[in-house]
């Protein structure tokens, strides 16, 4: 599972989320991920895309609150609220 993280998103609601996933029964492991380390991921991934990969910039990225299990493809789209 992977929570996208808005630009604007505060501490406090990056750990609200954060604590969120981790109280799922089915979640192990929770990382973050930053906007640098997804945009390294991105730049090898579109490494054989140069068009692509020329307007990329680490700013772009967003940070990422990744599920220690992957391959589950969820994706968590929508704002979490925040307690």
């Amino acid at each position: 599972m992977t929570v996208f993280l808005g630009n604007d998103v505060t501490a406090a609601q990056k750990g609200s989320v954060e604590q969120q996933l981790r109280s799922m029964p089915s979640v192990r492991e929770v990382s973050l991920e930053t906007r640098e380390q997804a945009y390294e991921r991105q730049k090898a991934d579109l490494r054989d895309q140069p068009d692509l990969l020329a307007g990329l910039q680490p700013e772009c990225m967003p940070e990422l609150l990744v599920e220690g299990n992957p391959g589950k493809g969820v994706y968590v789209a929508e704002p979490m609220q925040s307690s």
